[in-house]
């Protein structure tokens, strides 16, 4: 999927795509990532994959059964390195091409505000530094990139 110099336990999981699953992936991310960021990054990116997992399950996928997901992540000293891979609907154009400011762009105090669709990318984009995605020949990649302070 990926290589990344000075990788550190590259971590390779294949999770089956349903919503329960989501919620184990998460938490095994966080043993990987706890020890190199604070509490509040911690939290953000859990945020972030857990979006990302659970739009692969509900919209790409729409909660079909047996489908799968492969989750890997690395680190070095300087950067976490996500890519989740799907064979499911791949992400609209229009949602990718919109800001994280034109998805967040709500009233709080009139959730018929709230956008129908792009807050769990939004979610991911802020909890990440580089967000990259492609769809080639059936295989949906999301990468994402975090920089890490120093040890």
């Amino acid at each position: 999927m990926f290589s990344l110099p000075g990788c550190k336990g590259e971590c390779r999981y294949v999770i089956p795509a349903t919503l329960g699953e989501v919620s184990r992936a998460t938490e095994a991310v966080r043993t990987v990532i706890a020890p190199r960021l604070t509490p509040e990054e911690c939290y953000a990116i859990e945020i972030g994959i857990s979006e990302v997992l659970t739009n692969i399950v509900k919209h790409g996928y729409s909660d079909r059964e047996g489908c799968s997901i492969t989750m890997c992540l690395c680190t070095n000293e300087r950067e976490l390195l996500v890519e989740v891979q799907d064979t499911g609907k791949s992400i609209p154009p229009a949602i990718l091409a919109r800001s994280v400011d034109e998805v967040l762009n709500f009233d709080l105090q009139n959730l018929t505000t709230l956008p129908e669709s792009g807050l769990g990318l939004a979610l991911a984009r802020l909890a990440f530094d580089e967000l990259t995605y492609q769809s080639n020949n059936g295989v949906n990649s999301l990468r994402l990139q975090k920089r890490l302070r120093a040890p």
